[in-house]
């Protein structure tokens, strides 16, 4: 898990650079545009304090690559974050959910009874993904 952030957050810290140097590029080009239109200027002041705040983003991700490295301590009271690997599996066990699991509903979102009554979303799938 450790070398899968450390990756993801240099992956992140390098587009950051790279969308920072082309802010960078964009605004001398609009620093050139300005001496004919003064709203070029102000797009160009713009792009220079994005180009800032994005360096500024890129060196936070090289400080938490730093920091994942030195790291012996994960979430969840494990002792070592090479112990958690994401495995992109998931699975329901069993031929029905336990009765323990329920729904927990977004703000105005309608209830699953309402859905079963009123939508024919249980027919659609079910000819969706039917086996001929």
């Amino acid at each position: 898990m450790r070398q899968h952030l450390k990756n993801l957050v240099t992956h992140v810290g390098g587009k950051l650079i790279k969308t920072a140097g082309r802010y960078g590029t964009f605004s001398q080009h609009l620093h050139k545009l300005a001496e004919s239109n003064p709203i070029f200027g102000d797009l160009a002041d713009l792009c220079d304090t994005a180009q800032a705040d994005l360096t500024e983003l890129a060196g936070h991700c090289a400080e938490f690559a730093k920091i994942l490295d030195s790291t012996r301590k994960a979430m969840g009271g494990f002792d070592d974050l090479d112990a958690l690997m994401p495995t992109e599996v998931s699975a329901v066990h069993g031929d029905a959910p336990p009765a323990s699991l329920r729904p927990v509903f977004r703000s105005g979102q309608r209830e699953f009874s309402m859905l079963d009554k009123n939508d024919k979303a249980s027919e659609t799938i079910a000819k969706i993904t039917q086996v001929d």
